[in-house]
């Protein structure tokens, strides 16, 4: 019974914290989102994830990080103690999150595997400058160019598009890729589809994933069209471009960094009209284009605070632990 028993208290704890969390976001997210809607969008797309992480990470933190250790570091094999009924039911709404999780990300790897092995077998190599991953040519009705995969990208683009654009436009369309590539967009895709929506969170996980995917596209966009003078207009004239290509009605239906997904292009390419006219004062903000430098900078202190406050958990586990503990006897005993 000690593992059983360890299983269901990591499980109820996860599914707790998910509970909570995701009812408070779902209070604050309308708020917060409005807050983040003036900020560039490599700080909008950032804080969108942020928020679409949160529910699940605080949740594996206090489930794997304080809950599990602390009983295995202090719970006695031979205690006998019985979960209630209230314990169970919370572990079985936990194994459902997780599985949900698991669900999530085995559809999206389905997914692109579909349309990958699809792509690859009409594909040929192409060898261009400008693109950090290897890159193909392929033949498909949609008027695709995505980044696919995380460990090991690869980037497709469609005959037709090769064919319509001109040399510049083709530059534009293959720097926006890049930029997904160097942003790691897949990646934090992936984890946003790895956190399960759970059953009080409602509507608002839908919203911040299309929140997120719309500001990591802006985002795309406006590294591509400031890499080079005249750019901003030339992936302006893409999008429009491909977009004209799409079949009626047709949806890309990737999870992956994608120039058009068949959505609307209207906003974007006002966007970036706005930046071809203005310059980099069209962004918003400081006025300037964004910095790797300064980007970094401001990164370095959230990692400075978890450091320093994982140093201080480590030196103070035992204690923690110690609490922990007892807040479990408490629950374990006083819970029907």
């Amino acid at each position: 019974m000690y593992a059983g028993l360890g299983a269901i208290l990591v499980l109820a704890a996860f599914a707790a914290a998910s509970a909570v969390a995701a009812l408070g976001l779902r209070v604050l997210g309308p708020r917060l989102r409005v807050r983040t809607a003036g900020l560039p969008a490599v700080r909008r797309s950032h804080h969108l994830a942020t928020l679409r992480l949160f529910p699940s990470a605080l949740s594996l933190l206090l489930a794997g990080g304080l809950v599990a250790p602390a009983y295995l570091a202090r719970e006695p094999r031979d205690a006998g103690e019985t979960p209630g009924l209230l314990l169970v039911v919370l572990a079985a709404l936990g194994t459902g999150l997780v599985v949900t999780s698991a669900a999530r990300i085995l559809a999206s790897w389905r997914a692109t595997r579909l349309l990958v092995v699809e792509w690859r077998s009409a594909a040929r190599r192409l060898d261009l400058p400008g693109v950090p991953a290897p890159m193909f040519r392929t033949r498909s009705a949609f008027p695709v160019v995505a980044a696919v995969g995380v460990l090991r990208p690869r980037v497709f683009v469609a005959e037709q598009v090769l064919q319509g654009l001109t040399d510049d436009e083709r530059e534009a369309v293959l720097a926006h890729e890049a930029a997904h590539l160097r942003a790691r967009d897949n990646l934090t895709g992936l984890l946003l589809r790895a956190c399960p929506d759970g059953f009080v969170w409602g509507r608002e996980a839908g919203v911040l994933e299309r929140g997120w995917r719309e500001a990591a596209e802006q985002a795309a966009d406006e590294q591509a069209a400031l890499g080079a003078p005249g750019r901003a207009a030339s992936l302006a004239a893409a999008l429009v471009k491909v977009a004209r290509m799409v079949p009626q009605g047709a949806r890309l239906g990737l999870p992956a960094a994608a120039l058009h997904g068949g959505e609307a292009v209207a906003q974007r390419v006002a966007r970036l009209l706005r930046l071809s006219r203005d310059g980099p004062t069209a962004l918003g903000g400081s006025g300037g284009p964004p910095r790797t430098e300064a980007r970094g900078w401001r990164m370095s202190a959230p990692r400075t605070i978890l450091l320093g406050a994982s140093l201080v958990f480590a030196l103070s586990a035992h204690a923690v632990f110690f609490l922990v503990h007892a807040a479990i006897e408490i629950l374990v005993r006083s819970l029907p």
